[in-house]
This record gives C-alpha cells, sequence and structure tokens, in this order.
C-alpha cells in the first residue's frame, strides 16, 4: 500500500532514530499541541476497506473546526465539519447534529447520547486524533516500537503496538484497547499509525491508520489557523444553514420491515460478481436459498462466516443455494479481497446497495432471508447469536 499523500518533493536526509530521540520528537510536538485552544484547517483524507487498494479509493477534502474541551470524555474537543461551503456536522460534547441525508432541507440530532458509555459514533478530528496517539506513545501500555525517518521538512514517526488486541485513536471511545464485544472480530492485534511533523512548526501535517478490522485512514492538514486564547464554545444550532429544520423520525410514517416479506415471492435482483458477470437471482431451479446481506469490514458478518461456510456442504449436494449479497457500497476488488482472506467460500455479489428498499433494508448487516423452493421467502433473520444460527439451521433442516 502507499502510505503516504506527497506533500512535499525533497530529498530524504538521515536522521538519528534511538528512542530517546523519537520521544524527544513526540514530547516538543505534545507541548505544541496541549497549548492550542482551536484550530480550523482543511483536511484531505482517503479511506480504504480491509484488504483493499488505497489507490483505488478516492481523495475527500473537507473544512474543519475544533475546540478543546477537555470535559468531554469522547474526543476532547467540540468540533464542526463543512463541505462544499455547508455544515455537514457538528458535535458540542452533549450532541451531534448531522445534515439528514434521508429527507433534504432537514437535520437530525443524534439523541443516543445518555449517560457514560464505552463509545460514542464519532470520529476524532486531526489535531486530536494526532494528540491522543502521542500521549500514547510517551506513556504505553503495550509493547511498542517506534522508528523515524523524514525528509528536511518532515520527521515521519512510525508507532506499531504489539498487544492483544487493537488500538484506536481516531474513533470516540473511553478505551482505546478494543473488544470483540461488539463484533469487532480483529484478524490481527497488531496496531499500526504513522505520524508526520513538519520540523519547521514540530505540528502534525499528516497521520496514517492502518487498520486489518476496519478502513484504514490517510488523513492531511493544510491551511491552518491556530488560535492559543480561548474561543466561545462551538453552537450547533448557530450553525445549522438557514430553512433547515430537524427531522423527527417519530412524525414519519413507520418504515416496511423486512418481515413483511415473509410468504412473499422473493424480490428479483440482477447483480455483478467480482469479476463483472452478470448474475440474476434464479427462483425456477427448484433449490432452496440463503441470501445473506454482508459488508467488507462488517465484524457481526465475519463472525457469521465460519457457520455460513458449513452450510456449503448442502450447497455441494444441490440442495441449497448460498448467495453473499455486499451491501455497504464496496467495489468488486474489495470484495474479491476480502473473500480471500476470509476464505468465503460462496460468491459475493458486488452492488446490492441498490436493492435495499426492495428488501426493506436500511443497510446494517447481516441479514439473511430463506427462499423456499418455490420462490417465497420462509425466513428472515438480523445480526448474528446463537439464536440467529439455530433459528437457520431448524428453517433449513430436512430441506
Amino acid at each position: 500500500m502507499k502510505h503516504c499523500l506527497c506533500l512535499l518533493l525533497v530529498a530524504a536526509i538521515c536522521l538519528p532514530c534511538s528512542a530517546d530521540n523519537i520521544k524527544d520528537i513526540l514530547r516538543e510536538t505534545q507541548a505544541k499541541l496541549e497549548v492550542i485552544h482551536s484550530a480550523t484547517y482543511e483536511c484531505v483524507f482517503r479511506d480504504w476497506e480491509p484488504y483493499g487498494k488505497e489507490e483505488e479509493r478516492p481523495l475527500r477534502t473537507a473544512k474543519f473546526m475544533e475546540v478543546d474541551n477537555p470535559a468531554d470524555p469522547y474526543a476532547g474537543c467540540s468540533y464542526v465539519e463543512w463541505q462544499d461551503g455547508k455544515m455537514t456536522m457538528c458535535y458540542d460534547g452533549s450532541r451531534k447534529m448531522v445534515l439528514d441525508q434521508r429527507q433534504s432541507g432537514t437535520f437530525e440530532i443524534d439523541s443516543v447520547f445518555r449517560g457514560i458509555r464505552e463509545y460514542r459514533i464519532l470520529g476524532i478530528p486531526f489535531y486530536h486524533t494526532c494528540r491522543r496517539l502521542i500521549d500514547y506513545a510517551l506513556q504505553p501500555t503495550d509493547s511498542i516500537s517506534l522508528s523515524l525517518s523524514g525528509t528536511d521538512a518532515l520527521y515521519t514517526i512510525d508507532l506499531v503496538i504489539y498487544g492483544e488486541v487493537k488500538v484506536e485513536f481516531s474513533m470516540a471511545r473511553l478505551e482505546p484497547h478494543l473488544t470483540d464485544t461488539h463484533g469487532v472480530l480483529l484478524d490481527d492485534p497488531t496496531s499500526h499509525y504513522i505520524l508526520k511533523i513538519s520540523r519547521k512548526t514540530m505540528l502534525p501535517v499528516e497521520y496514517c491508520r492502518l487498520m486489518s478490522h476496519q478502513n484504514s485512514r490517510i488523513a492531511v492538514v493544510g491551511n491552518p489557523l491556530i488560535r492559543k486564547d480561548q474561543v466561545p464554545p462551538l453552537n450547533c444550532y448557530a450553525l445549522i444553514p438557514e430553512g433547515y429544520t430537524e427531522y423527527n423520525a417519530q412524525k414519519t410514517e413507520a418504515k416496511p420491515t423486512p418481515d413483511l416479506l415473509i410468504g412473499k415471492p422473493v424480490p428479483i435482483f440482477q447483480l455483478c460478481d467480482e469479476d463483472g458477470k452478470k448474475v440474476t437471482l434464479d427462483t425456477g431451479n427448484g433449490k432452496t436459498k440463503l441470501l445473506m446481506f454482508t459488508g467488507v469490514g462488517c465484524g457481526w458478518c465475519k463472525k457469521a462466516l465460519p457457520f455460513v461456510n458449513g452450510l456449503m456442504a448442502k450447497a455441494d449436494e444441490g440442495q441449497m443455494e448460498i448467495i453473499g449479497l455486499e451491501c455497504w457500497g464496496r467495489s468488486a476488488s474489495d470484495v474479491r479481497d476480502y473473500r480471500h482472506h476470509q476464505k468465503i467460500l460462496f460468491p459475493v455479489l458486488v452492488g446490492a446497495k441498490s436493492i435495499l428498499p426492495q428488501y426493506h433494508l436500511d443497510g446494517s448487516a447481516p441479514h439473511f432471508f430463506i427462499i423456499g423452493k418455490d420462490g417465497t421467502v420462509e425466513a428472515h433473520f438480523s445480526g448474528w447469536s446463537k439464536s440467529v444460527e439455530d433459528g437457520i439451521l431448524s428453517q433449513i433442516s430436512g430441506k
């Protein structure tokens, strides 16, 4: 993978690389970050899926303002994000407000925040991510390795953490060590981060987060405006674009659920496999079918894979057919690499995001539909647990 976006074309130089040298650099940068009260900047970033190819993912640009908020246990700051000149998300420590994609001209308030929980569904902006990374590197609780390289303009510090689980700095978690409680299902517990620091300002200008369980990210900051004096707290309501109103899901009509399909003919689809070949759902071949809506990078989906692979014995006997449906919008190459690394034995079709409305799904995964030999939906199961496994086995037993 390519791990950097070139900011400057400069000649590499030799740098001292003892642990003390590296920690001295980190301490100086840590001191610089600690006196920043607010920062406004542009951020260019790219995300790519586990086993995917960085260069195949598009670059995105957004403008951020982050304001130090030590009282916030999750992000340590409040922040706002703009894209194309319009505020798209704001977090003020007690609420997250997002322009709603489901209904134009509305915004939605994240009201899940009820007391202290293990994590928040919230990304950490650039400088506070770097602060977390550096704080950890200087006071590690795991075995780590630090290496130093760079140019006449940049220090490049490579941080590898060897522990029993992954360590996360860019997402809002009270405890940076991940657990498998929520289906993370870590493939490799090693954590890897790369931090680039300007030799002129001693401030971070780029970080790269390399993960095997979720998307990796590279982020480059540009045109920062940094303030060390106090600024007023962010007011999310004051930043909502004119004319926008609050989206109230309770006032909308109840959405149909996947269970409404039970007893009805299965919605027919035509999608492509990872090689670009068109595949149409065939309800006339007299086989029971198991459809698995999945997503590349979905932890609970990976937990289910050994069980679903185990059902291939029935498929090999011609009794049933198993079809995976990638519904998170990942590319064919992502799906190909994912199948290879996860040793998935059944086909996984690309582009299933387009058929989610037909199946009354919202993009969550996994979901399982059992289709009878006559083409009707016999059962639906969501998520992954022992009860889901038992339900599927009970439904397909004797078929």
